[in-house]
């Protein structure tokens, strides 16, 4: 029993990590470009503004860096208060981040 759940445990894990979507760095009020780290090879990311009437799309990074990096450039501008979030080709999303 303790095996399996182990088991069960390890692969949650690891089902979290592979679709775990790309991360936001510093969202800051008024910036024009948003960066961030995907997976390799996860491109295009999309941008999203989660505070308007409906999600959306300000901007895309249609490449990463070989590390992983991505920047992107966004309009409109980001708003204090804002909650943005990126998400990759395959639809997996990060976690909501808040323009400070």
């Amino acid at each position: 029993m303790t095996r399996l759940l182990i088991a069960l445990a390890l692969g949650v894990s690891y089902v979290a990590a592979q679709s775990s979507g790309p991360t936001l760095g510093m969202l800051v009020d008024g910036a024009g470009v948003v960066a961030g780290t995907a997976a390799p090879g996860t491109a295009p990311i999309s941008v999203y503004d989660l505070s308007f009437q409906e999600k959306t799309k300000i901007g895309q990074a249609n490449t990463l860096a070989a590390d992983g990096t991505f920047s992107a450039p966004v309009r409109p501008a980001l708003v204090k208060g804002h909650r943005i979030v990126a998400v990759d080709r395959d639809g997996n999303s990060g976690v909501p981040g808040t323009v400070e």
